[in-house]
């Protein structure tokens, strides 16, 4: 019999599922022919339908040695490597399936999902683009397309992506959630909600889906609907984490601090590297005054999944609170600005402990720190020199972990007026200006956070809200608010028949010296917990924070702000609205008078 018949006839058993036959066959030829490729890779895909990958393997890579350019022989050894999980060489396959047959879909596709399994994500976001160039009906790679453009928080193209992987598998409830996953982050919570509802529709079991669309009803302010999500979730899995600890989340107020603690703790003892309830611990530690602890959990900040935190890739190891006499240390600030304001509060400490410090920090802020510290050698973010080496220190350390080794407690806190040095020049210039608008107090007024999302909402107010403090008397209002507000502040002065200086020439979100300059001729400054309330507490100025019933961590468990002494944070009261809180910040401003 012929070599070609031979192969026939097994691939002939091969296909009616007579497998013993076949292999019987199969080994009768590789012994006439053991170099033949057709004879090697049939050995191959039967020891691959057998399930014996290794053999198969073994079988594949001999053939492609005499037929190197057989796109489908890549494609099959491919995917045994993966399920092997060989990853670095099933890439290294299907890049050579790739190469021998550009226009296979198919094999664009499963070279994106190795890469994503190597955490290429990148690679393979283009992978899956160029399958779908090919073929724009994969929905799978639509659907794996947005999974990969989401894990690289590129939320809008994940949508686009899972859009388009629904409506080609609207049955799909793995689409549908993650769709509404994708929605979630970009605060697109109606259409997130309407999603996830539609993935429980497919499938009413699924646990994900019900904790998720509990977040989006909570920031939605659909409580009772959120509740029964998260209580459903742990229905179907009460070892639900993320369930466990978005309830914990819910709870968090005046009366249930105590259940949403226990929740967190719940969400830890089933995953104990649950960076969001690590997270969130810490956040009601802190509030009650905790803060050993309290700091100890804030170090899972860098391990959260949102808002992600990534830190700074300098080569000197963390200093770990042991003696500065004598060494020298690199302070790289972190998250916004208002924090890196916070933070370096801590410098003077770092100084007195006989340290060479440098500090890394916002370019916007180089300026006042430089100012501020002239003991400290202050650097505008990035810090390349540092990065790559070329600057030595000792040790660095992210400005936020010096709490935990500067202010293991509330008597630990410096009782200092203010810390930040403003440049005299621009304080007359401002002082000057401030004056020509008459006399009153002067009261710097801010509302709200420039990232405004629906879950940040109960956080800022609106102008109409501070209403008793917009119709004091003998009061000049001065705009604080950094991004665009124009039409608020017209809506404002004509509702309330006054005028909230703005000068155009001013600009408070990128010139933070110019800022620092205005604020610190103020009498007082009225802000939510943003960096205009760091700023004005760093300098010592009468700052009030209007703030929501939910525990206030930088209260530290006491009646004041340990931070910034010149600083008061005025509470909500449950159920009610804006007007007792900026009635009483009135009431004390005309005290003050």
């Amino acid at each position: 019999m012929s070599l070609r018949a031979a192969l026939n006839q097994a691939l002939h058993h091969f296909r009616a599922g007579r497998m013993d036959e076949a292999q019987r066959m199969a080994a009768e030829i590789r012994g006439r022919h053991p170099d033949d490729f057709d004879a090697l890779y049939f050995s191959g895909r039967l020891c691959l339908r057998m399930g014996d990958e290794e053999q198969g393997v073994a079988y594949i890579e001999k053939a492609l040695a005499n037929n190197p350019g057989h796109a489908e022989a890549f494609f099959n050894l491919a995917a045994a490597q993966r399920k092997l999980g060989r990853l670095n060489d099933a890439a290294g396959s299907y890049r050579r399936a790739v190469e021998a047959a550009p226009g296979n879909a198919a094999a664009h596709y499963n070279l994106g999902n190795v890469l994503a399994d190597l955490g290429e994500a990148e690679q393979a976001v283009a992978c899956y683009q160029e399958s779908l160039r090919i073929d724009p009906g994969l929905d799978q790679a639509h659907f794996n397309l947005g999974l990969a453009l989401n894990g690289l928080r590129r939320f809008g193209e994940a949508v686009d992506s899972l859009k388009r992987a629904t409506a080609l598998a609207p049955d799909d409830d793995a689409a549908h959630y993650n769709l509404g996953t994708a929605l979630i982050n970009l605060d697109r919570l109606d259409e997130a909600a309407e999603s996830l509802l539609r993935a429980l529709e497919i499938d009413p079991g699924n646990a994900d889906a019900h904790s998720n669309l509990g977040a989006a009803l909570e920031d939605l302010d659909r409580a009772d609907e959120a509740m029964a999500h998260y209580r459903r979730a742990l229905e179907i899995d009460p070892d639900h984490a993320d369930a466990l600890n978005n309830m914990g989340a819910a709870l968090l107020g005046p009366d249930r601090t105590d259940e949403a603690l226990d929740h967190f703790h719940r969400a830890l003892k089933i995953d104990p590297d649950h960076a969001g309830a690590h997270c969130n611990l810490s956040g009601v530690l802190l509030a009650r005054g905790e803060l050993p602890q309290g700091w100890t959990e804030y170090e899972w900040r860098w391990k959260r999944a949102s808002p992600p935190m990534r830190k700074r890739g300098f080569p000197q190891p963390d200093w770990n609170g042991s003696s500065l006499k004598g060494k020298s240390i690199l302070l790289s600030a972190e998250q916004g600005v208002g924090d890196e304001i916070c933070f370096a509060s801590m410098i003077p400490d770092i100084i007195d402990m006989g340290a060479d410090c440098a500090v890394e920090c916002d370019p916007r802020l180089a300026g006042l720190f430089a100012r501020s510290f002239p003991q400290a050698c202050v650097h505008a973010r990035p810090y390349l020199e540092a990065e790559n080496g070329e600057a030595t220190f000792d040790y660095h350390l992210s400005m936020g972990s010096l709490l935990k080794f500067l202010r293991p407690a509330v008597s630990d806190f410096p009782e200092r007026s203010s810390y930040l040095a403003v440049d005299e020049e621009r304080r007359r210039f401002w002082r000057d200006r401030l004056s020509a608008l008459g006399k009153g107090l002067k009261v710097g007024l801010s509302w709200r956070s420039g990232l405004m999302t629906h879950s940040r909402r109960i956080y800022f107010a609106a102008l109409a809200d501070m209403a008793p403090l917009l119709t004091m008397d003998n009061t000049i209002f001065v705009n604080l608010q950094y991004d665009r507000c124009a039409d608020e502040i017209a809506e404002a002065e004509k509702r309330f028949g006054i005028v909230i200086h703005t000068w155009n020439d001013t600009d408070l979100m990128n010139d933070l010296d110019g800022a620092a300059a205005l604020t610190s001729c103020l009498d007082a400054v009225v802000t939510p917990l943003t960096s205009i309330y760091e700023m004005g507490g760093a300098l010592g100025i009468p700052t009030f924070a209007f703030h929501p019933p939910h525990p206030c961590i930088v209260s530290l468990g006491t009646t004041g702000v340990p931070f910034y002494p010149s600083a008061r944070i005025i509470r909500q009261r449950v159920g009610e609205d804006w007007n007792r809180v900026f009635a009483s910040i009135a009431g004390e401003l005309a005290n003050a008078a």
